[in-house]
């Protein structure tokens, strides 16, 4: 027996989210027209124009997450939303109908569109609109045209339906178990039959789950929502159904380059530092990168981004400087010349590829950077050892300083054999 949907408010808005109501894929807006990529415009105009021009947070239903399907998962949507911005480009019935809630919504309204004569008749002459096409010079004008009218709207006064108690306290999730696990992916099925595939983006939109099968096990009980994607016919579930998907966003505030001003929230041991960006999200800073002992959770830096990955989550920085002195910023200290002598502990492997590209990165002192050792410098038994997989973090070996490069503090080794003279200490770090 179907349900019919009745679109109680129950949410309400939350300051600076902007709904986008809009055709979704590669759409022919006219004949004899080359099709226009409303995804790609999203992403690459829209997005930044919402995050960077505005300081707002985008919205636009592409996964449709909820129990009860598309209609819901809309509505939902478009309550969460401050402004609402709607493209009639194409005479998409969707995007009418959503228009239509936004109105019945009382949301302040923002009417993009490529032809004028899309937009409804009545609609026509009420709303002011902006036109754009895919040249250029109209996506830029269309982005500042944009821009200002939703700071204008920010300035009006909302008059909007005033949200109903929800029932069951507001909660919208479908409580699992799982039945099948993989490396890849979780099988989940529900008390009414229903199975769901689970990947490792829908399980937090913090960082990427590379590895399901260390994370879920049969029999696990979950509460998160089925997600239904009618544009490629999938069902799968998710544990972040209702949450903004920071990424986007993150992607254009913060591409590499970006310097930005961060706190130190946690430290994982020969590994890195990770310092929070934005959105609970982290981004990490090598260990190499410190002298010594690397600085206490809640220490204060400067970082530049290097490494902007919003497919993977991930996000790498690089040290600037430490803002309360708490560690000491700067070049890290070479202590070895040319001809010097001693044992390196291993702090990294990477085997061979097709006879390219192999080494092994060691380190000559405490807080030094790791000297690199390549495969044409070791001794054909260890040359085997790395590509075998059989070199250990921590194992030692003892080397000789090639050449230094205090420009780069880069520090090139070779193996030294068993058969040469022994090997001097090392020096302690300054």
């Amino acid at each position: 027996m179907n349900t019919v949907f009745k679109p109680l408010r129950t949410l309400g808005p939350e300051p600076g989210h902007v709904f986008f109501a809009m055709p979704y894929g590669t759409k022919s807006i006219s004949p004899g027209v080359e099709p226009f990529d409303f995804d790609a415009f999203y992403a690459d105009v829209c997005v930044p124009t919402v995050a960077e021009d505005c300081g707002m947070v985008p919205l636009r239903v592409d996964g449709i997450y909820g129990p009860q399907g598309v209609l819901d998962a809309v509505w939902r949507t478009l309550q969460r939303a401050e402004f609402v911005v709607v493209d009639f480009s194409g005479q998409s019935a969707n995007v009418v109908f959503e228009f239509g809630w936004a109105l019945l919504l009382g949301k302040r309204i923002v009417i993009l569109t490529q032809r004028p004569e899309d937009i409804p008749t009545d609609v026509r002459g009420l709303y002011r609109y902006i036109t754009y096409s895919p040249n250029y010079a109209d996506i830029m004008r269309m982005r500042k045209e944009l821009t200002l009218q939703l700071q204008a709207l920010a300035q009006e006064p909302a008059e909007e339906m005033a949200p109903m108690p929800m029932p069951g306290g507001g909660r919208n999730s479908v409580p699992a178990r799982v039945i099948s696990v993989d490396r890849e992916y979780v099988v989940v099925q529900d008390d009414r039959g229903r199975r769901g595939v689970m990947g490792g983006a829908d399980v937090d939109y913090t960082r990427m789950v590379t590895n399901m099968s260390s994370r879920f096990k049969v029999g696990d009980r979950l509460d998160g929502a089925f997600v239904v994607d009618p544009m490629r016919s999938e069902m799968r579930y998710t544990l972040v159904g209702g949450e903004t998907n920071p990424w986007p966003i993150l992607v254009s505030r913060y591409p590499v380059g970006t310097t930005l001003r961060t706190k130190v929230h946690n430290v994982v041991p020969n590994v890195g530092v990770f310092a929070r960006v934005e959105f609970d999200v982290n981004g990490m800073i090598p260990i190499e990168q410190f002298q010594g002992t690397p600085p206490a959770p809640g220490t204060e830096l400067e970082v530049t981004v290097t490494r902007m990955d919003g497919e993977q989550r991930r996000i790498a920085l690089r040290l600037n400087r430490v803002l309360d002195g708490s560690a000491q910023p700067g070049p890290t200290p070479i202590l070895v010349s040319p001809g010097w002598t001693g044992v390196g502990r291993v702090v990294k492997a990477v085997p061979e590829v097709a006879g390219r590209g192999g080494y092994i990165l060691v380190r000559l002192a405490a807080g030094t950077r790791p000297a690199m050792l390549l495969a044409r410098d070791m001794t054909e038994d260890l040359r085997l050892d790395l590509n075998d997989g059989h070199i250990e973090v921590g194992e030692e070996i003892d080397v000789a300083v090639l050449s230094v490069d205090h420009a780069r503090s880069r520090v090139l080794v070779r193996e030294v054999p068993e058969s040469a003279d022994e090997p001097v200490e090392v020096p302690a770090a300054a």
